[in-house]
């Protein structure tokens, strides 16, 4: 349910524990149980890092941990919502990494949170303006953040007000990943998938792509090249879109 890659050959995986894999063989290492966790419901669900020594899984129960390139550590994350998305970026003001989590119950109103992550600290930020049921964040630190769910919505600075784009069509958004702000992706139910050009949301939804009882969990884009997986129906779905 989530991975990292930092070569062909070294490949993090999550499924509730998380597993390493060296992109040919027919198992994988565990690296990480969820039973080293101490809620018998928390499991480690998404992944991301800067670096084969720095590793971030999260998942539910607020569950947050971290690799340094020799040990996994647990960091409190406050909450005991599911943390159902991570992204980081590099803030070349501080010269360091700013990374940032949602968490939210995607289906009950249980609250929101919004963390900032720093070294084995987790900070609640403000979620005025934000919906309840948050999915997932993309930003470029310092001049635009993204948060996805019940909406989209963004804001140039972390300490602005989230404002919500009234142009994103109405269906609800599981994944949000970019390259540049000209170049960024969005999916979810029903078979969403949406690209942006800088200027404008091209929806193939209803258009390349049918309407479908289902939906794209995640998504990807780089170079010429966008990928989106999910299920529709009782089946898996993997969907792949090449610029011209």
């Amino acid at each position: 349910r989530g991975i990292f890659v930092i070569s062909p050959t070294e490949i993090y995986l999550a499924s509730g524990s998380i597993f390493r894999w060296d992109g040919s063989s027919s198992t994988v290492q565990l690296v990480y149980s969820r039973l080293n966790l101490p809620d018998p419901n928390a499991t480690i669900e998404k992944l991301w890092g800067s670096s084969g020594s720095s590793i971030y899984g999260v998942g539910n129960v607020g569950t947050i941990v971290h690799y340094n390139g020799t040990l996994w550590n647990r960091i409190e994350s406050g909450t005991e919502l599911s943390i159902n998305d991570i992204w980081g970026d590099y803030n070349e003001k501080t010269g360091e990494w700013e990374i940032l989590a949602v968490a939210s119950n995607k289906y009950f109103n249980e609250g929101n949170e919004l963390l900032l992550i720093d070294g084995f600290y987790a900070t609640e930020l403000s979620t005025i303006n934000l919906p309840w049921s948050l999915s997932s964040i993309w930003f470029k630190s310092e001049r635009k953040y993204f948060v996805a769910g019940d909406g989209l919505y963004y804001k140039k600075k972390l300490n602005e007000s989230w404002v919500k784009d009234l142009t994103f069509i109405p269906i609800y958004k599981d994944r949000i990943r970019g390259v540049r702000f000209n170049d960024i992706v969005v999916s979810g139910s029903n078979g969403l998938l949406s690209h942006f050009n800088g200027f404008k949301w091209k929806h193939y939804i209803n258009n390349e792509l049918p309407f479908f009882n289902g939906r794209f969990l995640s998504s990807d884009i780089k170079d010429n090249v966008i990928i989106a997986a999910g299920w529709k129906d009782i089946q898996a779905i993997i969907t792949m879109g090449k610029r011209n």
